[in-house]
């Protein structure tokens, strides 16, 4: 019985050898060995070598397949900058608005606060005007004490001079509204009056009447004037 033996490999590879010059240098070169014939792991030659080994198709798809992996990377950076100039810009305009918004809101409070303060100049320039021509304006003003004090209850009437003279010369009003006592204080302006009742008290001058008014007509500036977003309604 014959069993295999590994000398036939080493002279297999001796007679292979024997078929290449490695003395010479280009044919070592090719064959990716050196002069004693052992071929390197990682061999050392340059990427120019390694394309001169190549033939034209074997080029041509390594170029195509560096292009494309060249033109992959291009389009993934282009992408991202996009994305980026886009995050930017959708940023940029978002600010803008929110500072246009509050410009706006800004803008609208202003011309509220206003129309509110011209309305109320304008609202104690007709009751000044209305007190002028009507001198029953005081009379009016007592008449809604009337509703509040006991029925019976004497009242006290603090009011600018003229306005004193005025009621001493109505007896008939005098005695309907039930005014034991009237006072004259120049500090009270025109038309108003302060009433006393019980240990009550009611204040009935011009400027507490104007600045209720006032106060209304702020609070429904502020509560009614605009939307949830401070927009103008309408």
């Amino acid at each position: 019985m014959q069993r295999w033996s590994p000398d036939e490999l080493f002279s297999q590879a001796a007679a292979a050898s024997a078929t290449v010059d490695f003395t010479s240098l280009d044919a070592a070169t090719v064959a990716g060995v050196d002069r004693d014939g052992f071929r390197a792991d990682f061999p050392t030659e340059t990427s120019t070598g390694v394309m001169e080994r190549l033939d034209s198709q074997e080029r041509d798809t390594l170029y195509r397949m560096a292009t494309e992996d060249v033109r992959a990377e291009m389009a993934a950076e282009q992408e991202r900058r996009d994305s980026e100039r886009l995050r930017v810009q959708e940023q940029f305009l978002q600010d803008l608005a929110d500072r246009i918004g509050a410009n706006n809101r800004e803008s609208f409070e202003m011309m509220s606060r206003g129309t509110a303060e011209l309305a109320i100049a304008m609202a104690e320039q007709i009751v000044k005007q209305m007190i002028e021509i009507d001198r029953s304006v005081l009379m009016r003003a007592l008449d809604t004490v009337m509703y509040k004090v006991r029925n019976g209850a004497a009242l006290v009437v603090t009011t600018n001079p003229a306005d004193a003279e005025y009621l001493k010369s109505h007896t008939e009003a005098v005695e309907r509204l039930n005014i034991s006592t009237v006072r004259s204080d120049p500090r009270v302006a025109q038309g108003g009056c302060l009433v006393e009742s019980e240990g009550q008290e009611w204040d009935l001058t011009i400027e507490s009447r104007i600045e209720t008014l006032a106060e209304a007509v702020r609070e429904s500036m502020a509560g009614g004037g605009g939307g949830d977003d401070g927009t103008p309604l309408g």
